[in-house]
């Protein structure tokens, strides 16, 4: 006990050593009333404050122990992270059924169950990561919430590169050429969304508008094999085709919309602290547009032929 006592008196000594003497003053007391309780907004350290219409509920904790505890506790993250810890397991559940029963019945090669498979992984890893991020972004060692931070990003970016080799992979199952090309060129865009993160400017709060935009510019990069395909195949076999996208399309942009504009918490401050804010919402809508790519991606699988393979 002593020597954790001991530990963490050193940390936030170290901290101290390297900031002003108002915030070495302000991240003691959070140390001090962490340990005892949740925090209000104003009470964090300004590296931990992330949206200011959130304004109760805050963990500050100083142990991996204390923070994998708080999963099974109330504050404002419970909601963050059960909503992905339960689309995960949702997800795993789903993966091993379409893997063991549902592509052999319907004689999928074993590229078939690969591209299936990345998919799968990369959504495990996005929703596993995020509840990672959950999990520790209250930890009071600052390079692990960071650290938790970049993990959740890379998430994002795998999920949106798997998202989209899907769409390659069938809209050209029989033309390798394009095919290849095509997702040799996501796969590049995947590992630049990997490595990006790592880059300590990219998690300021200042650059929050670039970090969506890095994101929403990635997603958008699946336009080119979709309007190349439009035109060599005709618009409306390529509608019949992608039409099953149109909700995960509309889930994803919803989601985004209120994690942008931090709606409903930002017209009701304290009003959405543990149920309901901005960030769940964005939660629930990438859940549901990873369940629409997935029903999508069986619509693709049964028309690889009858679309994919159209000169």
């Amino acid at each position: 006990m002593y020597a954790a006592v001991a530990h963490y008196k050193g940390r936030a000594l170290a901290v101290c050593a390297d900031t002003a003497e108002s915030a070495c003053e302000l991240y003691l007391q959070a140390l001090e009333a962490g340990s005892r309780r949740l925090l209000h907004f104003e009470e964090l350290p300004v590296e931990w404050q992330e949206n200011e219409h959130i304004l109760t509920g805050y963990r500050f904790l100083s142990s991996y122990t204390q923070c994998l505890h708080s999963i099974f506790q109330v504050h404002n993250e419970t909601g963050n992270i059960w909503t992905h810890l339960l689309g995960a397991l949702f997800f795993l559940g789903l993966a091993i059924y379409h893997h063991r029963h549902l592509l052999p019945s319907l004689d999928a090669s074993l590229l078939d169950h690969t591209i299936f498979l990345i998919f799968f992984a990369a959504v495990a890893k996005c929703l596993i990561c995020s509840v990672m991020y959950h999990t520790f972004t209250c930890h009071t060692h600052l390079p692990t919430m960071k650290c938790a931070a970049t993990l959740d990003y890379m998430g994002i970016s795998l999920l949106i590169t798997a998202s989209i080799l899907v769409v390659e992979y069938y809209g050209f199952y029989c033309q390798d050429g394009p095919r290849n090309a095509y997702m040799l060129a996501t796969a590049g865009m995947g590992i630049a969304g990997v490595i990006l993160p790592w880059f300590p400017w990219f998690d300021e709060r200042e650059y929050r508008g670039v970090r969506i935009s890095v994101f929403l510019l990635m997603g958008a990069a699946g336009i080119f094999p979709i309007l190349h395909a439009g035109l060599a195949r005709g618009l409306f076999p390529t509608l019949h085709f992608l039409y099953p996208l149109i909700f995960s399309v509309l889930a994803y942009v919803a989601g985004v919309y209120f994690f942008v504009q931090k709606f409903p918490e930002r017209k009701f401050p304290g009003w959405f602290d543990h149920l309901g804010n901005s960030h769940q919402l964005w939660h629930i809508f990438v859940v549901a547009g990873i369940w629409g790519h997935y029903v999508a991606s069986k619509h693709f699988f049964a028309h690889r032929f009858t679309y994919g393979c159209l000169a």
